[in-house]
């Protein structure tokens, strides 16, 4: 593990950010609920292509922007068959399902319904609980 972040900062830190490397497999690691070839699509990235410094960074950002990933991290794996590439993410929990409970309706703000206060938190079952769900919610 050590090895590879030290190889992910000579990569970013090298002149040869912009050097090219053979890739001639993606491994994609931790989804349990978005398919693998959904992350690779998304992050723009494909097998039997050459990327750069710049594109594994593009790649992140890409995949970061979906909302759906607590971590991102991309590695490179040397092997007999050539380099592999891999994308290890893991991705924030599901909300399956809502309930409220306390004494939160005896305040007149919400002796409304406990619909109201889903209404009003904008969480829904199948939504992703990301950080930034969690604030809004708030």
């Amino acid at each position: 593990m050590k090895n590879k972040i030290i190889f992910i900062i000579y990569l970013l830190l090298s002149p040869s950010f912009n050097q090219e490397v053979d890739i001639s497999n993606i491994i994609v690691l931790g989804n349990t609920q978005i398919s693998e070839q959904d992350i690779i699509t998304f992050s723009g990235l494909s097998k039997d292509s050459y990327v750069s410094g710049i594109d594994i960074q593009n790649s992140i950002k890409r995949l970061w922007m979906l909302n759906i990933f607590k971590d991102i991290q991309i590695d490179f794996e040397q092997n007999y068959n050539g380099n592999n590439l891999i994308i290890n993410v893991i991705e924030y929990p599901t909300i399956n399902e809502i309930e409220f409970s306390g004494n939160y309706f005896k305040f007149n703000l919400f002796k409304k319904s406990k619909s109201k206060l889903k209404e009003i938190s904008n969480l829904n079952p199948g939504d992703v609980l990301s950080d930034q769900k969690i604030q809004e919610a708030l």
